[in-house]
């Protein structure tokens, strides 16, 4: 009889755009993150004793002003270009047009993605029947993905695909030599990265009020990065995360070196949600959060009056090479 061991191991196969969450609502207001609180070193490249002990204890690392914030200028000049932000007539001196933008979106939001499905063609809309996945399976990462939510949020993926903008952002010699530090190297040069995630204020009375999303992206990554484009203060949509979520979530995993959730990961996933208190990343452009890939995170509440305008970003080290004589 075949040996069924090695195949019961092995877990389901998941969309790469899965994430572990609840849809169990649990009240809490985030805490900002002001640089008084910093540990020792947060505006200075390289690790301090106090900042490896925050790393180890919380997941998460926060370093101000590590990249120039005039380096963002040329993209977010290119933004106000883009389909999403024309099409809801944007600009940057009319502050009330930035309110729910969503209104002026159209359904399907595929906007400029090339006729190359598959090397050919137009790109298939979720309805559409396609060679390897089931209709109503995503198409991957679109150029431009539209979430209509409390608050409207488009999350600019083609950009992460512009070596520029990688040269500026998760591939920047600052925000590399950060990762080695963290992670130990080699680190795997980026080629890509998630692009800009930009969340808009809302209209306020009358509208779904803003509220957490946490979750965990079950993505193979080791580091999250979230770099700020523009200055994000309290309660604008700042990153969110839960201290502590991935020493807590990790032993629950049915394996190692994989995230593989248990029903052990759901209870801790309760615990975590109804005992930690989430932060929000606040600060300035050029500011950046490194995050240890398990860490329990979410868009953060947004009752804030700017677009909060972020890279999201995946950093991994490159792997082994073992060199054989004979």
């Amino acid at each position: 009889m075949p040996d069924n061991r090695l195949a019961n191991s092995v877990p389901e196969p998941r969309s790469p755009e899965a994430a572990f969450r609840t849809n169990k609502s649990y009240p809490a207001v985030p805490v900002p993150t002001p640089v008084e609180d910093d540990p020792t070193g947060a505006d200075q490249l390289g690790l301090t004793p106090e900042e490896i002990e925050h790393f180890r204890r919380t997941g998460y690392l926060i370093k101000r002003g590590l990249i120039p914030s005039e380096t963002f200028a040329p993209f977010l000049d290119l933004w106000w270009q883009q389909p999403p932000i024309t099409s809801a007539r944007m600009s940057p001196d009319d502050p009330a047009m930035w309110i729910s933008p969503g209104r002026f979106w159209p359904k399907d939001n595929r906007w400029s993605t090339a006729r190359n499905w598959m090397g050919q063609g137009a790109w298939p809309s979720p309805e559409d029947d396609r060679p390897g996945a089931n209709v109503g399976d995503p198409v991957g990462r679109l150029p431009h993905k539209l979430t209509h939510t409390a608050n409207d949020v488009w999350p600019w993926h083609g950009i992460g695909h512009d070596p520029d903008f990688v040269d500026a952002t998760t591939a920047h010699p600052n925000v590399l030599y950060m990762a080695e530090a963290l992670l130990g190297g080699p680190i795997k040069r980026p080629r890509r990265n998630r692009g800009i995630y930009s969340i808009f204020p809302h209209g306020g009375a009358g509208e779904a009020e803003s509220k957490l999303g946490p979750h965990m992206d079950e993505s193979m990554t080791e580091l999250q990065v979230i770099t700020y484009l523009d200055d994000v203060v309290p309660s604008s949509g700042g990153f969110t995360v839960y201290p502590t979520s991935p020493q807590r979530l990790y032993p629950t995993s049915a394996q190692a070196l994989n995230w593989v959730k248990t029903e052990k990961s759901r209870e801790v996933l309760h615990d975590i949600l109804s005992e930690v208190q989430p932060i929000e990343f606040t600060g300035k452009a050029g500011d950046v959060i490194f995050c240890h890939s398990l860490v329990l995170h979410s868009a953060g509440i947004h009752e804030g009056e700017r677009v909060r305008l972020a890279a999201i970003q995946d950093i991994n080290r490159s792997p082994s090479v073992v060199i054989c004589d004979g």
